[in-house]
């Protein structure tokens, strides 16, 4: 497995640096911070918070750098309900207006979900399906290893021991990713992604996870972003559902 990751992280390295065609002028870099919050009090007692970081910076005429990350909290009735965390980077080589090389990097964790971290790794091929305005479609596939440690210390049994299931485990995957935007108006965005990892070699073990948002501005640069996401995990730890679903609304300053 050490032999499959090193290889793995290799030809990352190898497709980070290879060179194409650098006749393409670099668009502008942009980055979106968000907040969102919510807070009841009265019969039900809660409160949520999130916070998100999206950037996608073109440079050197050819390659583009895409990253994301985000934090979610909250509370009901005082215990804890949600804490997850995520960072994603995806770095990318044009080849030719309809092809690109990609290097996709992941680290999570969820608290909740008994998740202490996974780290994903791995290098990909693109396809612009579609690339003109006012709709854009991606489509990428290629080998992703994965690090994960699920905590094994909770007692979901209520036997007063340890359940003994989850530990660490790492393996190789198939990522399958896509993503598409449809620009509506001068205002309105709508952006849909997908990232499905099953195992090499068990197709039945797999990670999903699918997104939709509405982003509309409301100021010169002032975003209010609506997202329903859903993650999947067809192993998840002793007692835990295998789907989380959540939706998130956030205002945001774009830059």
């Amino acid at each position: 497995m050490k032999k499959i990751a090193t290889a793995l992280l290799l030809s990352a390295l190898a497709a980070s640096f290879a060179f194409a065609d650098d006749d393409a002028p670099a668009a502008d870099a942009t980055t979106t911070i968000s907040l969102g919050a919510n807070l009841t009090d009265g019969n039900s007692d809660t409160l949520g918070l999130t916070a998100r970081l999206q950037n996608e910076a073109p440079f050197a005429e050819t390659w583009k750098n895409v990253l994301s990350a985000e934090a979610n909290y909250g509370e009901t009735d005082d215990e804890k309900s949600v804490d997850n965390a995520k960072i994603q980077e995806n770095l990318q080589k044009s080849f030719t207006s309809l092809i690109y090389g990609a290097v996709d990097a992941s680290a999570a964790y969820d608290d909740i979900a008994l998740l202490d971290y996974r780290f994903i790794l791995g290098p990909a091929v693109g396809l612009h399906v579609v690339a003109t305005d006012p709709f854009t479609l991606d489509v990428e596939v290629g080998p992703s290893y994965v690090w994960e440690k699920i905590d094994d210390s909770d007692d979901e049994d209520g036997d007063g021991e340890p359940d003994a299931v989850g530990g660490k485990d790492d393996y190789l995957a198939i990522r399958f990713a896509e993503r598409a935007a449809w620009t509506i108006s001068k205002t309105s965005k709508l952006v849909q992604d997908l990232e499905y990892l099953p195992e090499a070699e068990d197709f039945d073990r797999y990670l999903l996870n699918a997104g939709i948002s509405l982003e509309t501005k409301v100021a010169a640069n002032l975003v209010l972003s609506i997202s329903l996401e859903d993650k999947y995990n067809s192993e998840p730890a002793a007692g835990k559902d295998e789907n989380d679903l959540s939706l998130v609304a956030s205002l945001g300053l774009a830059f």
